[in-house]
C-alpha cells in the first residue's frame, strides 16, 4: 500500500499536467486523450516488466532449491513474456492505425 501511494504521488503531476490543457477543438481533445492513454500504457508496460523481473528473482534467486517454486515461476514468466509480446503487438497496431488513419 505504501508503494502504491508513493507511485500515486509521483504520477499525480503527470496526470494533472495532461488534464490542465483545455482543448480548443476536437483534434486537441483527441490529442489530450491520446496523451493520457500513452501515459497509462507506459505505466502498464513498466508495471508488467517489474512483475516479470520480480518473478524471475523470486523463482531462481530466492526459491531456486524448491522444484515447485521453479515450476510456478516458469509459468508466471512464460505468461509475462507472452503478455509483453501481445502488448507490444497491440501498441504497434494502434500506432499504425493512429498514423495511417488519423495522421497524428
Amino acid at each position: 500500500m505504501k508503494y502504491f501511494l508513493s507511485l500515486l504521488i509521483v504520477m499525480t503531476p503527470m496526470l494533472t499536467s495532461a488534464a490542465v490543457a483545455t482543448p480548443k477543438s476536437f483534434g486537441s481533445l483527441v490529442d489530450l486523450f491520446l496523451s493520457i492513454i500513452n501515459l497509462l500504457i507506459t505505466f502498464i508496460f513498466a508495471l508488467t516488466f517489474i512483475v516479470l523481473v520480480w518473478a524471475i528473482i523470486r523463482t531462481w534467486v530466492i526459491g531456486g532449491a524448491e522444484e515447485a517454486q521453479v515450476e510456478k515461476g516458469k509459468k508466471i514468466i512464460t505468461t509475462g513474456v507472452l503478455v509483453l509480446v501481445v502488448m507490444v503487438g497491440i501498441w504497434g497496431i494502434i500506432a499504425l492505425l493512429r498514423g495511417g488513419i488519423f495522421g497524428i
